[in-house]
């Protein structure tokens, strides 16, 4: 697996552009190294899934999914696939007066546009310009972030975790969790007890929320409900249609048409 560092764009110190947009795509499996940022930084892949480990907490983001990571604070990302990567720096002068949470947020598609453009001039941008302009309205739009509905802790157990990452790359598996457990050297109730320890939510609900993640974004890339219920182990469209609402309150076509 490739071994990358972080972002350099991420110490910039320039009072002048306290916002500054990067993007970088990686055309193989690659790990970005552990490091932190001076800045804090707004952190999305396009497409694809991306495990980020911030300190001790385990994230698995998706393309409509996006997270803060609070400045010096020390993080690494890991994808087993190619992943183009977009991320906003905020100085830590203006960062205060943002109503950042830290953790997962909702990317919306104004904001995948405006950091779009944004990555195009970087750091190249000056006062009363286009660009600038354009900085503003970014700077607005984050303001308005809201934690995602779908976060996915990875548990930081080790017999877990690489079970967990494997989930995520067949999410149709119908392994269950007797099998799990027997697979990570564990006991049915140690399981369910580290599961809901490490990512508060129990094992079963853990599993829905990784299928319900994959599954945004194959519909987001064009497959139908169909396909993707199948794909993803259900038995017909209407059960995958039903476990959707109840997680996330709407229908999968509702729901993509507010991203």
């Amino acid at each position: 697996m490739l071994v990358i560092t972080g972002s350099s764009v991420g110490d910039l110190q320039d009072e002048r552009r306290p916002l500054v947009v990067a993007g970088e795509k990686i055309l193989v499996p690659h790990r970005v190294a552990e490091h932190s940022h001076r800045r804090r930084q707004l952190l999305y892949a396009v497409g694809g899934l991306a495990h980020v480990r911030i300190g001790e907490q385990q994230w698995t983001l998706t393309h409509n999914q996006g997270i803060w990571i609070p400045e010096g604070e020390l993080h690494e990302v890991r994808s087993g696939d190619p992943l183009s990567y977009r991320s906003v720096f905020v100085d830590p002068d203006i960062a205060p007066h943002l109503p950042l949470q830290n953790g997962p947020v909702k990317i919306t598609a104004i904001l995948r546009e405006l950091i779009g453009e944004a990555a195009v001039f970087g750091d190249q941008y000056n006062a009363g310009t286009a660009e600038s302009r354009l900085i503003s309205v970014l700077y607005d739009q984050l303001g308005k972030l809201r934690k995602t509905l779908l976060p996915i802790p990875i548990p930081r157990d080790k017999r877990l975790h690489m079970q967990c990452l494997k989930f995520l790359n067949d999410p149709a598996s119908d392994m269950m969790m007797e099998e799990w457990a027997s697979a990570c050297g564990l006991s049915s109730r140690t399981l369910s007890r580290v599961f809901l320890r490490e990512t508060g939510v129990s094992f079963s609900a853990w599993r829905e929320r990784a299928r319900l993640l994959c599954a945004v974004d194959r519909l987001r890339g064009g497959a139908t409900v169909t396909a993707v219920a199948l794909d993803l182990g259900y038995k017909s469209t209407s059960a995958f249609s039903a476990m959707f609402r109840r997680v996330t309150g709407t229908t999968p076509s509702q729901y993509l048409a507010a991203i």
